[in-house]
């Protein structure tokens, strides 16, 4: 307990001597019908005092528990004030006991900040605190805000101004910097940084009260993080062909420097190019975003692979910010598949047609065609010959002779055909179709 504290119980339990020995003020331990009472509790509970001054002065001991109780209190109007023995104190004004009633306070809420702050976000020992973020104080009553601004500190230091919004039960004070189009405020961190909030106790409200110590707190800001978005679905094998990669950050960092941060094993050849400038550049980098997309220098990717990306946890990605450690990605590109083909099942062709089917990647020519077949439905093969193009990617199967009407016929392509690399294709197909 802080001899402040001390000096007010003792002055406290002075007035009630005083109140208690006056015949005139005596307050009856027995409750009286033109009388009022006065109850509740605080929490954290802890022992201590509330006075009321007004009417008449009065002073209810609360017991260890918290709770406290008092009847036969004279009707009028008062200010309660609580004194916990080790939590700051709690003003209420202009509260009225009725006679043959009373004044319930239910519970009570304490803590250990500086009278007439209630609350302060981010509170003390907070991690991972978001890295453009609110910081606010609430209070009970009205700040001096020249009084804040040079009262409160940041270590590191913040930029920002303050801003005073009214509530139903007090006052926010906010502090930092315009965000984004709307009318907010943000203060914005450094990853991984530490911050120290000081508040003086010269901090002076309207009224003229001042804190009563001066006090300080503590907060992280999360560290710096990047995620890895695959196209067309993440979580899904990579597309050999219409692929993106994406890395997105938590906050603004340099183009170049995610150039020199990120690797691929096996090697894909590109550029990492900004694709979202940061909101308003916090930290004013000259080429910071917070996200990326891999430009890359080929079309296509072999597939089934699996592919390891990782960004370094040795390069500053940001002024003297870099990520905690190494951060890798696991992705595998799709297997070999056939993604079209004509005629479809069921179709009706004309006689001068071909067999024409699209595979996603590079195939191997002599596998292909072993894994090819057309034929009369319950007959004999058709012999034809093969044409492929797209980097072997479309094959055209020409019939020697054209098809021959009213006939049904068949083709089919088996898993034994093998793209270039010698990865099967992942499922077989039939086809059946009548020629018209």
């Amino acid at each position: 307990m802080t001899r402040i504290g001390q000096t007010i119980l003792m002055c406290c339990v002075a007035v009630a001597l005083a109140i208690l020995s006056c015949e005139d003020n005596t307050i009856n331990n027995y409750y009286l019908a033109e009388d009022g009472f006065l109850r509740g509790r605080i929490a954290p509970a802890d022992s201590g005092a509330v006075v009321l001054t007004g009417t008449t002065d009065v002073m209810v001991s609360i017991d260890s528990s918290g709770n406290f109780f008092m009847n036969g209190i004279q009707p009028g109007n008062y200010d309660v004030t609580v004194y916990p023995a080790n939590y700051s104190k709690r003003v209420f004004e202009d509260r009225i006991i009725v006679a043959g009633s009373g004044l319930d306070f239910g519970t009570i809420a304490v803590n250990k900040l500086p009278w007439p702050i209630l609350n302060i976000t981010p509170s003390e020992g907070a991690t991972d605190v978001e890295l453009a973020t609110t910081f606010a104080i609430q209070s009970y009553e009205s700040l001096n805000l020249a009084s804040l601004t040079t009262g409160v500190t940041f270590d590191p230091p913040l930029d920002g101004a303050w801003r005073e919004v009214l509530l139903s039960n007090g006052y926010n004070y906010y502090f930092g910097l315009p965000y984004g189009t709307s009318s907010q405020t943000r203060i914005r961190l450094l990853p991984g940084t530490s911050y120290t909030v000081s508040i003086d106790k010269s901090i002076t409200n309207v009224v003229g009260g001042s804190a009563t110590d001066d006090y300080s707190q503590s907060f992280t800001a999360e560290p710096l993080l990047v995620t890895l978005y695959t196209t067309p679905v993440p979580g899904t094998p990579v597309s050999l062909r219409s692929f993106h990669f994406d890395l997105g950050f938590n906050t603004c960092v340099s183009e170049n420097a995610v150039n020199e941060a990120v690797r691929i094993e096996p090697p894909i050849g590109g550029l990492w190019i900004g694709d979202r400038a940061c909101q308003d550049n916090p930290y004013e980098i000259e080429d910071g975003y917070t996200e990326f997309r891999l430009f890359p220098f080929v079309n296509s990717l072999p597939p089934s692979t699996e592919y390891i990306l990782t960004v370094s946890g040795g390069v500053d990605l940001l002024e003297n910010v870099s990520l905690p450690r190494d951060t890798t990605f696991t992705f595998v590109t799709e297997s070999p598949q056939i993604i079209s083909y004509s005629p479809t099942s069921g179709s009706v062709v004309q006689y001068l047609s071909y067999v024409n089917i699209d595979f996603n990647t590079s195939m191997d020519s002599t596998s292909v065609a072993e894994a090819f077949a057309l034929e009369v439905l319950d007959g004999d093969p058709v012999p034809g010959s093969y044409r492929w193009y797209s980097d072997y990617t479309t094959l055209q199967f020409a019939p020697d002779i054209p098809f021959q009407f009213g006939v049904v016929y068949v083709f089919r392509v088996s898993t034994a055909a093998l793209s270039l690399e010698g990865a099967a294709i992942e499922d077989d197909i039939e086809s059946y179709f009548r020629v018209r």
